[in-house]
């Protein structure tokens, strides 16, 4: 049996519902279409689901436990394979080694059947309204993450995010390249930056991100080091130390960018000056000895 009818509006939830009880299947559809909330496409296969449906375009799933062919836990794990999508064990069984091993695998609800339908297929709605809530905020987040993670890896300037003990939790792609190019972006998170920079430096900047607190949680520091070339960069630090209520460190942020340019043009204008000032100085000196000669 299949009803897989038209696509449902743009505000009604799209719901499989797979029970090899084709009554139960029929009463379950009709109790929930009967407030135009959901819109339910009826199985009674796993196998022709997985054969005959785009499983992760349904904003959730419902399925039932002994089925022929594919169990409920056997069909949650091949869904589980390919997606997130909301998945509802509503079973006859009530044995808690059914409810524990559907929620290893992966299901958010477990409903049992009851004598009631009424009272059933209101819970089973309540349950599929919570899956689907819960599961399109945690979209919405990981879009909000991608977003992030992509603005600041877009970013020139060089950021790190470290915990009170030095592990890194994030770093962008501009810090990456800077100071660990041969290393994937995947591989730095959760090392610990001091051990990493394994120099006389290291102590340099834990007495730096010591010297933050409550009344003075920001601070600039300037930078010199020398790169695997042997190249020397300057760079200016903004640090910033995060505090919990009870005043505790909870973690610090630094947004670096290069400053060698500035740097080089500041030295060179210095040696510019003392040249200057030297050349004056002879200058002032020839024309007091030519004085003199003259006076002589």
């Amino acid at each position: 049996m299949r009803d897989a009818g038209s696509p449902p509006a743009r505000d009604q939830m799209s719901i499989l519902y797979v029970d090899d009880e084709q009554e139960l299947l029929f009463i379950g559809k009709k109790f929930l279409e009967r407030s135009e909330e959901f819109r339910v496409d009826v199985m009674t296969s796993a196998l022709e689901a997985l054969k005959s449906s785009p499983i992760q375009s349904y904003d959730a799933i419902v399925s039932g436990y002994l089925m022929p062919g594919m169990d409920g836990i056997a069909f949650l794990k091949v869904v589980r394979e390919h997606g997130d999508v909301p998945f509802i064990l509503f079973t006859g069984r009530g044995c808690e080694e059914v409810v524990i091993e559907a929620i290893n695998n992966g299901a958010d609800f477990y409903q049992q059947k009851g004598r009631d339908p009424e009272f059933q297929f209101a819970m089973l709605a309540h349950k599929i309204r919570q899956a689907v809530k819960k599961n399109k905020a945690i979209e919405e987040l990981r879009r909000n993450e991608e977003h992030y993670r992509t603005f600041l890896n877009d970013q020139t300037e060089m950021i790190v995010r470290l915990t009170p003990d030095g592990i890194i939790t994030f770093i962008n792609e501009a810090y990456r390249l800077t100071f660990f190019p041969t290393l994937g972006p995947d591989e730095i998170p959760g090392t610990n930056l001091h051990e990493m920079m394994q120099n006389e430096s290291s102590d340099t900047i834990i007495d730096f991100l010591n010297s933050l607190n409550p009344k003075m949680p920001i601070r600039e520091m300037e930078r010199k080091f020398t790169d695997k070339n042997g190249d020397t960069h300057w760079q200016i630090w903004t640090v910033r130390a995060l505090f919990d209520e009870h005043e505790n460190r909870v973690e610090y942020q630094l947004v670096g960018r290069d400053i060698t340019r500035h740097k080089e043009v500041e030295i060179a204008l210095k040696k510019s000056k003392e040249k200057l000032n030297l050349l004056s100085e002879i200058t002032r000196h020839d024309i007091l000895n030519q004085i003199t000669v003259l006076n002589g």
